[in-house]
């Protein structure tokens, strides 16, 4: 089964190929100007199909529709719809230097319209020529017009033109137009945004500008909305490697700032399913049982608070994978989901906003320079980075469950300012470290302490492999360390010198994690704090390439331990 891609909204209501009964939507739609131009079907120019609507302009003023005949209701029936309208030019210079290339849209073609402005001879945001889609919220602030538009009927969609240098040929061309909010993707396939984009962009049948591809990288305007809750329909979407990047759409407003042309948080990802119809998404390979590569890149505009949700959750065979993906400044709401089998192993997620963990299983991943609270919800956390961040906590902790397992081997380093770990009333009294890392973090009982303990109860913290962090107290909370014991192995060659870079393990049993896993410094030492319960035989091991293999069993009291250890040449090697 191949992937059915359809439009989320109303969808096309143009093809721009017939002056009269366009074959786009209705088919009942035709073309016309106003003004001193003129209009008519091109076939040496276009995008879509075999042909474009053409427009000349010879030092004349005019206004170019197309009239759908039968009007859009965007203030309830097409309410969040947007319109995408392809455009092309090739002699702005012939334009004159006031509001003089706008897309227009109106009740009528000669009055209640809004204009926005999009181009002039000296003005073009950058645009030279070429085809390029616009996207406008008819509900965006206009940057003049006439009257007033009535958003439940709207009936034409073209552009105003001004020019002042005389043209006598076609340099204005209109290709496919739709109103939507972006698409729906169904079904399956192994190169999902591969396949979503060549469909897309598959011009001789559409051009539906939602996705489109540029030098590699694909470029999104508007929603994304991968599986149905409502469809019946199972998605399997699976893909890898790819770069995409949420595109900029803008007009000039009349105070002449450049503006996006539809609402900052249009640009989306949304995943979906149905009670029996499963959505399975995956991007990236995964390595190993824990990390991954070749995700996609997710990029950010800066025009939008991108929002994503990557799980809904409502069939129990649904599940989210994402290894080695990138999300930069996706400032938005993003939600992994509640479902123990998601995997976000590897990731790195950059200048990123407000981030719900749900009970997804993160490992070995990046969180850095985070704009919004990271709130976990149940789930691994494992061996992660936070990095950088400034927002006054950076991770929120109230769930009732123990960080024993869950937050194991995670960095946090300060950006500056705020807290690394926020306690809420959920947390449990009792806690344990494991291997964490606390950096650049502000002294006790400051805003920028390590721990900021806000559950309004006596919190115990045990520590194994973590040093003491600095701690802030809430109102009726504290916060204690059980005295701790160095345990420490100490790793010398034949010659009595000190070896660096040798693998040392103390572990109960073969519990997970090890009470020590770590590789000797420059003194050929390795060691760790354990405010942990005593241990009975535990497992003494250190391994290096090379050398024989050593194991003692020792147990663990109340009191320090440093085991000497004399590694001896394997005579195999």
């Amino acid at each position: 089964m191949a992937l059915t891609i359809g439009y989320e909204g109303l969808g096309v209501i143009a093809n721009a190929d017939q002056v009269t009964n366009d074959t786009g939507g209705l088919g009942t739609g035709d073309w016309g100007e106003l003004g001193a131009g003129y209009i008519d079907v091109n076939p040496d120019v276009y995008l879509y199909g075999s042909a474009s609507m053409g427009s000349q302009y010879a030092s004349k003023v005019g206004y170019s529709y197309f009239d759908r005949v039968t009007p859009i209701n965007f203030s309830t029936t097409w309410a969040g719809n947007f319109i995408y309208m392809w455009i092309n030019i090739s002699a702005k210079g012939a334009f004159t230097t006031a509001d003089s290339f706008c897309v227009r849209i109106g009740t009528s073609n000669s009055a209640n319209y809004n204009d926005y402005f999009i181009a002039n001879k000296n003005d073009s945001n950058g645009w030279a020529g070429g085809w390029k889609l616009f996207v406008i919220d008819p509900t965006k602030t206009r940057t003049s017009g006439n009257g007033t538009l009535d958003l439940t009927s709207v009936q034409f969609f073209g552009n105003y033109i001004a020019t002042d240098v005389s043209v006598r040929a076609d340099s204005i061309w209109w290709s496919q137009m739709a109103v939507a909010k972006g698409l729906r993707i169904l079904g399956t396939s192994t190169s999902g945004w591969a396949d979503a984009v060549a469909y897309c962009t598959d011009y001789t049948n559409r051009a539906w500008g939602v996705l489109q591809e540029r030098e590699g990288i694909y470029y999104v305007y508007g929603g994304l909305w991968i599986g149905s809750s409502t469809a019946s329909t199972a998605t399997s979407f699976v893909t890898a490697g790819r770069v995409i990047q949420f595109g900029i759409s803008e007009y000039r407003n009349a105070a002449t700032d450049w503006v996006t042309s539809y609402p900052d948080t249009a640009n989306a990802l949304v995943i979906q399913d149905q009670n029996g119809y499963a959505t399975i998404f995956t991007d990236g390979v995964i390595v190993g049982s824990d990390a991954g590569r070749s995700g996609s890149q997710f990029i950010g505009d800066p025009n939008s608070t991108i929002s994503m949700t990557l799980y809904s959750g409502n069939d129990a065979s649904s599940v989210t994978k994402m290894y080695g993906t990138t999300f930069k400044d996706i400032k938005g709401a993003i939600t992994l989901g509640d479902n123990t089998a998601n995997q976000y192993f590897s990731d790195t997620f950059q200048g990123c906003g407000v981030m719900t963990l749900g009970t997804s299983s993160v490992q070995n991943s990046l969180f850095v320079s985070g704009l919004g609270l990271v709130t976990y919800g149940g789930g691994i956390l494992k061996n992660c980075s936070f990095i950088s961040s400034t927002v006054p906590v950076a991770l929120s902790w109230n769930q009732a469950i123990d960080t024993n397992t869950k937050l194991d081997g995670t960095l946090f380093s300060s950006g500056g300012t705020g807290h690394a770990i926020e306690f809420g009333s959920n947390t449990p009294a009792s806690l344990t470290f494991n291997n964490m890392t606390f950096t650049g973090y502000g002294a006790n009982e400051t805003t920028d302490a390590a721990i900021y303990n806000n559950s309004g109860k006596a919190v115990e913290i045990s520590l194994n492999g973590t040093a003491q962090p600095t701690v802030r107290n809430g109102g009726g909370a504290s916060t204690t360390f059980p005295s701790s014991i160095t345990l420490k192995i100490a790793v010398k060659d034949i010659d009595g010198d000190p070896m660096v870079g040798v693998r040392c393990y103390i572990d109960d049993q073969n519990i997970s994690p090890f009470i020590l896993d770590d590789v000797t410094d420059a003194q050929g030492e390795a060691s760790t704090s354990y405010t942990g319960s005593p241990v009975s035989n535990a497992t003494w091991r250190v391994r290096k390439y090379g050398y024989l293999p050593f194991q003692q069993l020792v147990s663990i009291g109340s009191v320090d331990i440093t085991l000497p250890v004399t590694l001896i040449d394997d005579p195999i090697y």
